[in-house]
């Protein structure tokens, strides 16, 4: 940059506009830095002019009052405090009725950041091992084994039921004269279709659990199902007990929002710079619209200078930051420099796209001709990328989709990851002890009766 103290040198007016102007250090000590400052002494070389880069006294872009005055740097412009502004500003229409822009430098999109969230355990990982679709298959087929090991009982039960009759001579020993003290036992002499009912959900679900069964089914159609069905039921047990493994040391991410709507949704405190467009345009909408909305979760527009504790807020997880994505960029890109680690995370869907930023002039400044045919050649070269993109370099690591890493490290196990399965076993505890209240009740009343 170049810092002269001759009067003749322009004055520009800053704001902190990451990664565009970064400002530091106390007020009367200040020290700008950022893309900027590149872009503007190769400007100054080809134009000519020496600059100073001065630091809005309000530090805000600044808004349009009732009465058509301006606050803030674009304001200092009007009062012709400064000759332009020192970075991009976005084209609003309200900014293009009352002052000139410059050919455009960057397009700039909009989004918000929030702390990174953590590997977490899965409360539902016991049902994760099958696909929901998978689960209702699984059901739908125990449904249907347990119909058909009831007729195959039923069936087999009738074939297999028979009385003492009378024999032939041929069945008879030598040794038996009264052929009516022959007789072949019954096989189920007093069977009944709750039997049934009984041994084919003992079977089914003691299969499916790997529980094992004293005895063995009656009738040989009803064994071989039952062996089908114990093979099976070995398959799809193995397969569940291997992906539970993985699942239950596999962390899992949840974004607390990932676009404007879920945002809105979550009803997290937005620190945005006053006058900024989110702000502007959430004052301008209806209640009832997304912007609208959002506009009660706001409490940054009270300190918009703010910007440190704006940062560390959204690092910490105490409020959102809502701004065009390239300070968010800078953010990421400073914080994982400093300490080798993301530790926040942008919103995949960004909104306010294709916005320009623009030099902002006063209405009919010879300067804006002098200025243009340097921005597009400048733009047009790649130089204003390169510029704004070589001190960003660690911004793409955090950049990235959120995904938990399985192979990295192993997670250790929680106590919150055996919610899920208390919450069942708590579940069959009540209906069994319901059960038993029954069964006892029943009993009592039985036996009542016969008294």
């Amino acid at each position: 940059m170049m810092m002269m103290n001759s009067s003749e040198c322009l004055q520009l007016g800053v704001l902190t506009w990451m990664p565009h102007i970064i400002i530091t250090g106390s007020p009367g000590k200040r020290l700008v830095t950022g893309s900027m400052i590149e872009v503007m002494d190769i400007i100054a070389r080809h134009l000519g002019f020496c600059y100073k880069m001065i630091v809005s006294k309000d530090e805000i872009a600044g808004v349009r009052m009732p009465n058509g005055t301006w606050t803030g740097l674009i304001g200092d412009i009007t009062k012709e405090n400064f000759t332009f502004t020192g970075l991009g500003l976005s084209i609003t229409p309200e900014r293009a009725e009352d002052f000139d822009f410059t050919e455009y430098l960057y397009m700039e999109e909009w989004s918000a950041g929030f702390k990174r969230p953590q590997p977490e355990p899965d409360i539902a990982g016991f049902v994760k091992p099958y696909t929901f679709e998978a689960w209702i298959l699984l059901i739908f087929s125990v449904v249907i084994v347990l119909g058909t090991s009831f007729l195959l009982r039923l069936i087999t039960s009738k074939a297999l039921r028979y009385k003492r009759k009378d024999l032939t001579a041929s069945f008879l020993s030598p040794w038996q004269h009264n052929k009516d003290e022959v007789c072949v036992p019954e096989a189920h002499g007093n069977f009944k279709s709750s039997s049934a009912v009984y041994d084919s959900v003992l079977w089914t679900v003691s299969s499916l659990l790997g529980v094992s069964i004293q005895g063995s089914p009656s009738g040989e159609a009803v064994r071989l199902f039952t062996a089908l069905w114990i093979m099976a039921s070995f398959i799809i047990a193995t397969v569940y007990r291997s992906n539970l493994n993985a699942m239950l040391i596999s962390p899992t991410i949840h974004l607390p929002f990932n676009s404007l709507e879920e945002l809105v949704e979550s009803g997290l405190p937005v620190w945005t710079a006053t006058g900024a467009m989110l702000h502007i345009a959430a004052q301008n909408a209806p209640n009832d619209t997304l912007l609208g909305r959002i506009l009660t979760q706001f409490y940054g527009v009270q300190c918009p200078t703010n910007v440190p504790l704006a940062i560390k807020n959204m690092n910490e997880g105490v409020s959102v930051a809502a701004t065009p994505r390239s300070a968010l960029m800078q953010i990421m890109h400073t914080t994982f420099s400093a300490l080798g680690k993301c530790v926040s995370y942008t919103m995949t869907d960004t909104y306010f796209k294709s916005n320009a930023a623009s030099i902002l002039l006063p209405k009919g400044s010879p300067w804006k001709g002098k200025l243009n045919p340097v921005i597009t050649r400048l733009r047009e070269s790649g130089l204003l990328n390169y510029a704004f993109s070589k001190g960003l370099q660690n911004a793409t690591e955090c950049l990235k989709a959120i995904r938990a890493k399985r192979n990295v490290s192993l997670r250790t196990l929680e106590f919150k990851d055996f919610y899920g399965v208390f919450l069942v076993f708590a579940g069959g505890m009540t209906i069994a002890s319901a059960s038993f209240v029954a069964e006892v009740f029943s009993k009592r009343k039985i036996s009542n009766k016969k008294n």
